[in-house]
């Protein structure tokens, strides 16, 4: 499910593609808002997509999310980041 997950979200084609294009651009302005930001936490982090986009942009990247496969994934993608499982 995680990796079924993962590529529907990275699938510029698709519609979930389509919207991680517009959420980087927003995240983006965010973070322009927040020059001196060094540390991002994700709430729900699935499988590190925005994670990863925080990590080349902030100091420290923290995701939180309840499934072990989704962390798993996001483990793998982003290395660095603290990822803890529990429910927020």
């Amino acid at each position: 499910m995680a990796d079924r997950y993962d590529r529907d979200l990275w699938d510029p084609t698709s519609a979930r593609g389509l919207e991680w294009v517009l959420e980087q651009r927003i995240l983006g302005e965010l973070l322009a808002e927040r020059p001196g930001a060094r540390v991002a936490i994700d709430f729900a982090c699935g499988t590190g997509r925005i994670l990863q986009f925080l990590a080349a942009r902030t100091h420290d990247v923290i995701g939180v999310d309840v499934s072990p496969a989704m962390l798993e994934v996001a483990r793998r993608r982003c290395p660095d980041a603290r990822l803890v499982e529990g429910d927020v």
